[in-house]
């Protein structure tokens, strides 16, 4: 059997009996609010109605020309030089245009010069004075002696003047060597020879059988002419060194080390703030940088900072 649940049209003709009244009571119903639009009136505005006959919309609108006939072609009225369309043959492109009136061609005015005006001639250039020329690098006895530095001559002096003590000052001043800047290659051959051939004359003393004491005396002779030909070689080498120009680090100039401020020392390559300041401070105390070694004394240059400031840094 069909109920309520399946349609509408099965819906009871009565009430049902479980439909109550609820005990809530009933909702008021607002009063109607009128919602104006923008620029819209509230009220609708009276309207007067129009007096007499009223004319046909029809009556009132504009009539045109009659509609040209889509199929046929445009009537020609004049030539585009303004000549109107006569019994004339009509215009090829190998014929001249023929215009209404006579061409004539424009002049402009001619241009004059005031009485009044006069010319300047032009000021004469100002005379420069011709560039310097490049400046020579002037090689003094403290930069030789610098290059090839203080404990290094001192060694080699004493050995030189000290004939008991040559052997082993010659060994100190290779060991010392390593400080030299200047074209190292060279002063490891000098040192190399020098030493292969003292090592050559001991063997020879020890094979012969001779005493200690002799062989020690005959060794320091010539430790003594081997310090005093290295010197003057290293002198040569450092020489040479200093006279070619100075190469720059890696394309940039050279900082001016007693110069220099911190900002420009700490821009450099393993130096920091830190050091920069150190430098600076050093600088100071013991006042300004007469060779590059000195560096080593400040605290916090060690050999791989060393190596990498003086690519860098110039006095």
């Amino acid at each position: 059997m069909a109920t309520w649940r399946d349609g509408p049209e099965y819906a009871p003709l009565e009430r049902p009996d479980i439909l109550t009244v609820p005990d809530a009571a009933p909702l008021t119903a607002q009063p109607w609010q009128p919602a104006p639009g923008l620029d819209a009136p509230i009220e609708r505005p009276a309207f007067t109605p129009v007096q007499g006959a009223v004319p046909q919309l029809a009556s009132i609108t504009s009539v045109g020309p009659p509609a040209r006939d889509p199929r046929q072609a445009f009537t020609l009225v004049a030539l585009a030089t303004g000549e109107p369309r006569g019994a004339a043959a009509p215009w090829t492109p190998d014929q001249p245009l023929h215009t209404s009136g006579p061409v004539t061609a424009y002049i402009p005015p001619a241009q004059t010069v005031p009485q009044t005006a006069t010319i300047n001639p032009p000021s004469a250039l100002p005379a420069y004075p011709p560039p310097a020329p490049p400046s020579r690098n002037t090689i003094t006895l403290r930069k030789v002696v610098n290059g090839i530095t203080a404990p290094v001559l001192i060694c080699l002096g004493v050995g030189v003047f000290v004939w008991p003590l040559a052997p082993l000052m010659y060994l100190t001043s290779f060991l010392l060597s390593a400080r030299i800047q200047h074209n190292a290659h060279a002063v490891r051959v000098t040192y190399g020879t020098a030493g292969l051939l003292l090592g050559l004359i001991a063997m020879t003393d020890l094979l012969d059988g001779t005493r200690l004491a002799s062989m020690w005396n005959n060794l320091s002779g010539f430790a003594a002419h081997a310090c005093w030909m290295t010197l003057v070689a290293l002198v040569i080498i450092v020489y040479l060194a200093l006279s070619q120009p100075a190469p720059k680090a890696r394309g940039y100039l050279k900082v001016p080390l007693n110069r220099a401020s911190v900002a420009q020392l700490a821009a450099l390559r393993a130096v920091g703030p830190v050091l920069a300041n150190r430098i600076v401070d050093w600088r100071r105390t013991h006042g300004p940088f007469t060779s590059l070694e000195q560096l080593r004394n400040v605290p916090g240059v060690g050999p791989k900072t060393y190596a990498e400031l003086v690519k860098q840094v110039e006095l």
